[in-house]
């Protein structure tokens, strides 16, 4: 008994049944190299499909240095100091070749004095954010510090600085420095900072008492009965 063939199928869309394929073929789930047998597992080392192992990928290269592409005075020439540079900058530090440099053990260690200087009174500005405690009692007040202070170093501030003895605990997080645009139009940004929140063991509050009938600045507005 002969099979009939669709129209515009030729021999090749017959598969090994007999079956017609079609316009538009999509084989079984049971088709494909997915599916072995005993014999094909042992030869392929095929596994299970839950011992599969991800394959990490390579890290991503260094960043190469960027380079200055600039013309006019933006452009660097040549980014090695010249000995100009370098004599410049110890004149400036140690007052060379008047004065002979400390050597050079003891400008690496702590016992330094500008090295000590930085070590026992750092330069670190330390902005309290008032509306935290400002007629509101609270057991966590809010400071402002440099990303680069860490909590640890915030503690040691807070404490020998100013004089905090109960503090719990220090939680920071850090914020981008705001972008503006000046009167001009050119676009600035504010310095990056890193804000602590203090845990102490007793509430604190900075209260700011107000005059009797007195109010903050209006709207300027003249209301009815006020003279002009």
């Amino acid at each position: 008994m002969q099979r009939r063939v669709a129209a515009g199928a030729g021999i090749s869309c017959l598969t090994a049944s007999g079956a017609v394929r079609g316009r538009f073929y999509r084989p079984d789930w049971t088709h494909g190299q997915s599916h072995f047998n005993k014999g094909q597992v042992q030869m392929h080392g095929a596994q299970a499909h839950w011992f599969f192992k991800p394959v990490k990928s390579d890290p991503k290269p260094i960043r190469e240095p960027e380079t200055n592409n600039l013309y006019g005075k933006q452009r660097l020439w040549n980014a090695i100091p010249s000995n100009a540079v370098i004599f410049g900058a110890k004149h400036k530090e140690y007052g060379w070749p008047h004065r002979k440099p400390p050597p050079t053990g003891l400008r690496r260690s702590w016992e330094y004095f500008p090295h000590w200087f930085d070590k026992y009174f750092p330069d670190v500005p330390c902005r309290l954010v008032v509306d935290s405690v400002l007629n509101n009692e609270t057991m966590t007040p809010r400071f402002r510090f440099p990303p680069h202070v860490s909590r640890r170093e915030i503690t040691n501030y807070l404490q020998n600085v100013h004089g905090f003895e109960n503090i719990d605990g220090v939680e920071t997080r850090n914020y981008t420095g705001l972008r503006y645009k000046n009167e001009i139009g050119t676009i600035k940004q504010l310095e990056d900072y890193k804000e602590a929140e203090v845990r102490l063991d007793s509430p604190v509050i900075v209260e700011l008492k107000t005059v009797k009938e007195t109010s903050d600045v209006g709207d300027g507005k003249l209301k009815v009965g006020d003279d002009p």
